[in-house]
């Protein structure tokens, strides 16, 4: 009877495990660029680790007010625009300078 019960619950703790995961945001852009030539990043939403990337029609819908913001090295701050495809938000933009930042905001309501 003790087998049976440590069975028990060793199978609900593996259940309850699995179930544990969540979701994340991430960037992907191009590993280099260059000063003056357009720039391209998605936004993913999904498992990252899994390769699993959400549709995103199935997005929570805090997600699809998301912003992306470049940060200038000068500290000048530019809202990038996105444009929703399939299952991430592509946004744009070319480098004047060595180097910026993308960042995601999600606005206050």
């Amino acid at each position: 009877m003790k087998t049976l019960k440590a069975l028990l619950l060793l199978a609900l703790i593996t259940l309850n495990i699995y179930q544990l995961s969540a979701h994340a945001l991430w960037i992907e852009t191009a590993q280099t660029g260059k000063t003056g030539q357009l720039q391209t990043v998605k936004l993913f939403f999904g498992e990252y680790a899994e390769g699993e990337r959400d549709e995103i029609a199935k997005w929570n819908s805090d997600l699809a007010s998301l912003e992306l913001w470049l940060i200038k090295p000068d500290g000048q701050k530019e809202k990038l625009s996105t444009e929703a495809r399939t299952s991430f938000l592509q946004a744009s933009f070319t480098p004047g300078e060595r180097w910026c930042l993308c960042v995601i905001r999600c606005p206050q309501n």
